[in-house]
């Protein structure tokens, strides 16, 4: 078996050694579950599951890819959530303004939990809008897509607008893994996290990454965002590795620390953030009284490396006191800044 990190890479190039992959067709908007002549977006993902045919949809081969043939503009309304994503797959819109998933406030569209813990989901080219995570034990956090243990997801020119979870991600929960040689893995690639809500204590308005969770950023915007009653306007990296790029996070709300990003580390678990040409501003931490760190804070015992490289963190605010509008840091705290590193407030920071 190939390492997981090589085996990821053959998979993303399609190499002749790995198992060949069906195509299946979307054909229709309706979300149905019946023999009425069309192929619909559940029907396919039930079909590259079991590598069977289901319905009017062709069985899957391997590591399939789902592509979408109706006429667009379209609209996918769901009646449920869809199935578990449970083997490797590819879902391909034609664009995100022209292929729309809609959970109307009810229903979460992905759900990667892969059977053997090392699957990989790419999502492109379409917006999940108004879905919802549910109130079952297992489907409290990631409003629109839920990545399970040690498995990797991948989402490119996505658009994730106006979901919500009960608990942590309001768009997106990174689960956490057993084991940091296998992490859970999320990265965003032109992608835009829009007016996303966690309602829990759980946190990360738009993102939430659980430990020995690895996300990166790249080219993306986090705007809008909120935490209700946890921390991370916009997200929430729980002892996790987190880089981003060329990305900006702005306009983003927590009731408790950080209304741009909040790092939580524990004892024995330490978190990492690089910020590479990016900025955080226009970002609020709130009305908890222990609130802090309006841009970014890092809530911990334990080490958390913050790395700022050609970033500005500025123009953010802390309603609490003290006030610690860009940055809240704490002893355990390692911040590095290279190249041109500009901190507009840093009152939280020694």
């Amino acid at each position: 078996m190939l390492p997981r990190l090589s085996w990821i890479f053959a998979l993303m190039l399609f190499v002749p050694s790995a198992a060949p992959a069906a195509v299946i067709s979307v054909d229709t908007e309706l979300d149905s579950d019946a023999a009425d002549g069309s192929c619909s977006l559940r029907e396919a993902i039930l079909a590259a599951n079991t590598d069977l045919s289901y319905q009017e949809c062709p069985a899957g081969s391997g590591a399939d890819r789902i592509v979408f043939t109706l006429p667009v503009p379209a609209t996918l309304v769901l009646t449920d959530s869809l199935p578990t994503i449970t083997e490797s797959l590819r879902i391909s819109g034609p664009a995100a303004e022209l292929l729309t998933v809609d959970g109307i406030d009810l229903y979460r569209p992905i759900f990667l939990d892969s059977t053997h813990n090392d699957g990989l989901l790419i999502v492109e080219d379409l917006t999940l809008t108004r879905a919802y995570s549910g109130t079952g034990l297992e489907t409290g956090s990631g409003g629109a897509a839920l990545i399970g243990t040690s498995d990797a997801a991948v989402f490119r020119r996505v658009r994730l607008t106006a979901n919500r979870s009960l608990n942590g991600g309001g768009a997106i929960f990174v689960g956490a893994a057993d084991d940091p040689a296998q992490p859970s893995t999320l990265t965003l690639e032109d992608c835009l996290l829009e007016d996303n809500l966690a309602e829990g204590v759980g946190g990360g308005g738009a993102l939430h990454a659980n430990t020995y969770s690895q996300v990166k950023i790249y080219n993306s915007a986090f705007v809008g965002n909120r935490a209700d009653d946890g921390i991370g306007g916009a997200i929430r990296c729980s002892r996790c590795l987190l880089r981003a790029e060329r990305t900006t996070v702005s306009g983003n709300e927590a009731y408790g620390n950080g209304g741009g990003i909040a790092a939580f580390s524990s004892i024995g678990f330490s978190s990492r953030l690089t910020l590479r040409n990016s900025t955080i501003t226009g970002n609020s931490s709130g009305t908890d009284t222990f609130s802090s760190g309006g841009g970014i804070s890092a809530v911990s015992p334990e080490l958390t490396e913050l790395r700022i490289e050609n970033t500005v963190i500025a123009g953010n605010t802390d309603s609490t006191l003290p006030i610690e509008p860009d940055l809240s840091c704490p002893d355990a705290l390692l911040l590095s800044g290279v190249g041109f590193a500009f901190v507009g407030d840093n009152s939280g920071c020694t």
